[in-house]
C-alpha cells in the first residue's frame, strides 16, 4: 500500500526539525505551535490514506505541541484526532482540564479546540477524522476532548493498530477502505465500552461488527466456539448479534478465517505437524468437514496444497 514517508536519516542534525515542521498536510505539524525538547531531534513517520481516516505512524523525540486559538482561527482545521501510543507517554491541557496517559493508552484530540500536550520520545500512532465524520458515529465528540482510555478500554484499539501498522505496507491498495472501517469499529467499540459519551445508533452496529471481528479473531482456535458463545461474550442477544453482522454472516465468516490461518500454516515449511493436527489448532475438530471446507476454498486438498 502507498504511504507518505518522511526521515530524519540524511538530514543535518541542526536542519532536522525544520523539515519535519515544514511538512504540508496530512502532516500535523504546520498545524501546532511546537517546542522540541532538549537533545538531538530525530522523526520517522508514515502516513497511509485510509478512506475516511488518515493513519500516521510516528517515532520521535519528546516535545511541546500547542493548539492555541489563534491557530484553530486562521487555519479552520477542523478534525478530531485519536492518538494511541505504542511507546512513551504524554500530559497536557484542554480548556476541560489536564489528562495525562502512559503506554497502550488512547487520547482524544478535538483540533477545533484549544489545547496543549507534551510527549516523551516514543511512538505515536494517530488516526485523524473528519468532524462530520465521526460526528455521524458521535454526535457529542467535542466534548471527549483530553479524554484518555487506558488498561482494557483501549487494548482492542492500540493492539489492532499495531498490527495493522506492520501490515499495512504490504497490503494491496483496494485494502485501505476495509482496514478504514476497522479501525473505526474498533474505535468506538472502545468509546462505546467507556461510557464516556453516547454513540448513534448506526456507531452501534458498526462498533458491535468490529467487537464481533475481534472476539472471533481472538479465540477462532476454539472448537466451541459458536454464535450463542460470541453473542454471550459480546454481552448481546444472538437477535441483536445477526442485525448487525456483513452479509457473510458470522459462521462463514469464522469459517474463513480458520481456513486462512489453516492455509498459512501448511504453507510453513517449519511446520511440520500431521494436517489433523492443524485443523485441531485452528478450530476444527472433523478432519473430513475440514477438508472439504479447505477444497471449497482454495480448490486443493489441505495436501495438495501443503505440497505446492
Amino acid at each position: 500500500m502507498r504511504f507518505l514517508n518522511f526521515t530524519s536519516d540524511g538530514i543535518a542534525p541542526r536542519e532536522r526539525y525544520e523539515e519535519w515542521r515544514e511538512r504540508p498536510w496530512p502532516s500535523l505539524a504546520k498545524l501546532l505551535r511546537a517546542r522540541r525538547h532538549e537533545g538531538e531531534f530525530y522523526s520517522h513517520a508514515r502516513i497511509f490514506n485510509l478512506g475516511g481516516v488518515v493513519l500516521s505512524d510516528m517515532r520521535m523525540t519528546g516535545q511541546t505541541c500547542e493548539r492555541p486559538p489563534s491557530l484553530v482561527r486562521a487555519d479552520g482545521f477542523d478534525a478530531v484526532a485519536i492518538v494511541a501510543v505504542l511507546q512513551g507517554g504524554h500530559h497536557g491541557e484542554t480548556r476541560a482540564g489536564s489528562f495525562r496517559g502512559g503506554v497502550q493508552s488512547i487520547m482524544v484530540c478535538d483540533m477545533g479546540s484549544s489545547s496543549v500536550m507534551a510527549t516523551t520520545k516514543g511512538r505515536l500512532v494517530s488516526l485523524t477524522f473528519d468532524r462530520r465524520e465521526i460526528q455521524r458515529f458521535v454526535p457529542g465528540i467535542e466534548a471527549l476532548q483530553g479524554l484518555v482510555l487506558s488498561d482494557r478500554r483501549a487494548q482492542p484499539l492500540v493492539r489492532l493498530i499495531d498490527i495493522l501498522t506492520k501490515q499495512l505496507p504490504e497490503m494491496e491498495e483496494t485494502a485501505s477502505g476495509v482496514v478504514g472501517q476497522r479501525l473505526v469499529g474498533a474505535l468506538l467499540s472502545c468509546l462505546g465500552a467507556s461510557g464516556a459519551c453516547d454513540l448513534s445508533e448506526e456507531a452501534e452496529q458498526v462498533g458491535l461488527r468490529s467487537k464481533t471481528r475481534w472476539i472471533i479473531e481472538q479465540r477462532f482456535h476454539e472448537p466451541d466456539l459458536s454464535v450463542a458463545r460470541i453473542a454471550a461474550l459480546a454481552r448481546v442477544s444472538r437477535a441483536t448479534l445477526y442485525r448487525s453482522t456483513q452479509p457473510e454472516g458470522i459462521a462463514a465468516y469464522l469459517t474463513r478465517l480458520r481456513l486462512a490461518r489453516a492455509a498459512e500454516l501448511l504453507r510453513d515449511p517449519k511446520d511440520t505437524r500431521q494436517i489433523s493436527e492443524i485443523a485441531l489448532a485452528v478450530g476444527f475438530e472433523r478432519i473430513d468437514s475440514f477438508s472439504r471446507a479447505f477444497r471449497t476454498a482454495y480448490g486443493h486438498s489441505p495436501r495438495e496444497w501443503r505440497g505446492r
